[in-house]
């Protein structure tokens, strides 16, 4: 098994992905890194563990690019350029793996609470990698900033990172799991134990969270609808 972590990141984070990468440098067998529209490598990232692709931006579903470089039984983690991991995140998720066969384990994301509402501020029950988990529980949209799966013949997302839609990859990754009838499960964690490199940094979710979001909402629907019906 190869334990390997995956990334995409764009030049305006240049600060934050070198905080990360000294967070989690010693605790995988490789780091792939998807630079979103790059014109060079960056020094910093000339290293014998560290693997990179210059692309056209992807966004988020960069951290995808990779899958195809790896095989049934290997572990792939998605990791955010923004997010200092601890010291065990590593060894901790692949216990969550062991206990938790054929599931995506995630350590942030959502349970939806119904169909017709907005993404963003309608299902209210959400998870934060920030925030503490007191017990393991199945929930329905994974943070793939914190989330990792072991590649199986039937569960080998290879065509995520080719996706139309960007900026949505928790979803996107969220409806594949639904399709396939992967389970999705929030891990326990104490509070601190992932941190954000900057906590006024703004991401996606706050990029859309004062407008309309009908594709967000449309995804969020059919992954409803996949597992618990009308």
């Amino acid at each position: 098994m190869k334990v390997v972590a995956n990334i995409a990141t764009q030049e305006t984070r240049i600060s934050s992905l070198k905080a990360t990468l000294e967070s989690v440098i010693d605790q995988f067998d490789e780091i792939n890194i998807y630079l979103n529209d790059f014109s060079s490598v960056p020094n910093f990232l000339r290293h014998e563990k560290i693997n990179t692709c210059i692309g056209s931006d992807l966004a988020d579903n960069g951290k995808f690019f990779f899958v195809r470089k790896y095989k049934p039984g290997d572990a792939y983690f998605t990791l955010d350029d923004d997010i200092i991991y601890p010291k065990d995140y590593s060894v901790q998720t692949l216990g969550n793996l062991q206990t938790h066969k054929n599931c995506v384990v995630t350590y942030h994301g959502r349970k939806l609470s119904g169909m017709g509402v907005p993404y963003y501020t309608g299902h209210k029950k959400q998870f934060l990698f920030s925030g503490v988990i007191h017990n393991d529980q199945e929930i329905d949209v994974a943070g793939t900033g914190c989330s990792a799966f072991v590649l199986t013949e039937d569960f080998y997302p290879v065509l995520l990172y080719g996706h139309v839609t960007t900026k949505m990859s928790d979803l996107i990754f969220s409806l594949e799991c639904a399709k396939r009838a992967v389970k999705i499960v929030a891990c326990r964690h104490d509070f601190g134990w992932l941190r954000p490199f900057n906590r006024i940094q703004h991401g996606i979710q706050h990029e859309f969270m004062n407008k309309k979001t009908p594709l967000q909402d449309r995804f969020a629907d059919e992954i409803y609808k996949l597992k618990y019906g009308n």
